[in-house]
């Protein structure tokens, strides 16, 4: 499977973004962390279903960080 996944802040700064699926986000940026507010993420998965067939998703919402 591939994933893609992107993290932004309320001005819409990129603060994480990954392509590895074992790579979380740990909510911090440049190994600070970040302080109580609301983040927007976006999820891209691409893979393939017991059957065999490709599928697509696509999950967004967001994240409160409540420290």
């Amino acid at each position: 499977e591939d994933v893609h996944l992107v993290i932004w802040n309320r001005w819409g700064d990129i603060i994480f973004e990954s392509f590895d699926i074992d790579r979380g986000w740990d909510g911090t940026y440049k190994n600070q962390p970040l302080p109580n507010d609301i983040y927007v993420y976006l999820i891209e998965v691409e893979g393939y279903n017991y059957r065999g067939t490709i599928y697509n998703e696509l999950l967004k919402g967001d994240i409160t960080i409540l420290r």
